[in-house]
């Protein structure tokens, strides 16, 4: 068998939904809370956006001369926006690895049927590659959940800095 052989074997062979179908709804539910993720993270910003905007005008002056605000406002703004990356980054990434995921399968269903050694290396890679997005896409998942911890964590502590220093 041949690599094309291999490959247009792949973009004809069907896969029952039975196979796939606790995988999909694992990809959605992922998909469903990277976007949450997402979500929270763009409303920090604007959050950080609001509190800036709403400062009354006689606390400006004093609330733009605090270096410490200053700093708990830009590494909010600067968490808040890598984690809306990683979001990003986590999206695009598991639409990749939900192809190798599928493809293994069909892959597996070949192998079942005609045990040829290209199958075989073919099978052995996409594992590895499998295996590899989907570790990148739960790290971003983690980092994007972390950031916003943290992110979170700096603008409370911007809006206590505030507070206390009426």
């Amino acid at each position: 068998m041949t690599i094309q052989e291999l490959d247009r074997l792949l973009a004809q062979l069907d896969v029952p939904e039975t196979r796939y179908r606790i995988d999909m709804d694992l990809h959605d539910r992922s998909q469903r809370f990277s976007s949450e993720l997402l979500k929270l993270a763009m409303a920090g910003i604007a959050v950080v956006g609001f509190f800036v905007a709403s400062i009354p005008e006689e606390y400006r002056k004093r609330v733009f001369d605090n270096s410490l605000l200053h700093l708990l406002l830009i590494g909010a703004v600067v968490g808040f926006a890598a984690a809306v990356a990683c979001a990003l980054w986590h999206r695009f990434l598991a639409g990749g690895a939900n192809f190798h995921h599928i493809q293994f399968i069909k892959l597996l269903m070949i192998k079942a049927t005609n045990p040829d050694p290209l199958v075989e290396d073919t099978l052995g890679q996409d594992w590895k590659l499998r295996g590899v997005k989907f570790h990148r896409c739960h790290r971003f998942l983690v980092a994007c959940a972390l950031l916003l911890l943290v992110s979170a964590c700096l603008l409370g502590g911007a809006f206590v800095t505030f507070m206390i220093g009426r």
